[in-house]
């Protein structure tokens, strides 16, 4: 009897992804700045040469924080508020790889 990989939690979470995750987490964040606006809270930047800039991702409402050297542009710092369901759980050490959030992409696209 031939044995089968087990089939681990993230390779079943990621079929579970919200469409708009799916696809970020497929092809990257489309970000916008949206440091300054109304209702967007802004960290302190921890270092005393850097600006705080924030960006929210215009499919799935993920926050990244960026400090930035106002020197020399450097990144100094970079961080992520994500939205409730977006993170997949690792199992064993193994993550979901973007090959197979592509196919699952490509399969809900039929």
């Amino acid at each position: 009897m031939a044995r089968t990989a087990p089939q681990t939690k993230a390779k079943r979470s990621y079929r579970q992804l919200a469409d708009q995750y799916l696809i970020c987490r497929t092809f990257l964040h489309a970000w916008d700045d949206v440091t300054g606006l109304d209702g967007v809270e802004v960290p302190p930047s921890h270092e005393p040469m850097g600006a705080r800039i924030v960006l929210r991702c215009l499919r799935c409402d993920t926050i990244r924080y960026d400090t930035v050297s106002i020197i020399n542009g450097l990144l100094l710092s970079r961080g992520y508020k994500y939205p409730e369901g977006y993170h997949l759980a690792p199992y064993d050490g193994e993550y979901t790889l973007r090959q197979e959030m592509r196919f699952e992409y490509l399969s809900r696209r039929k």
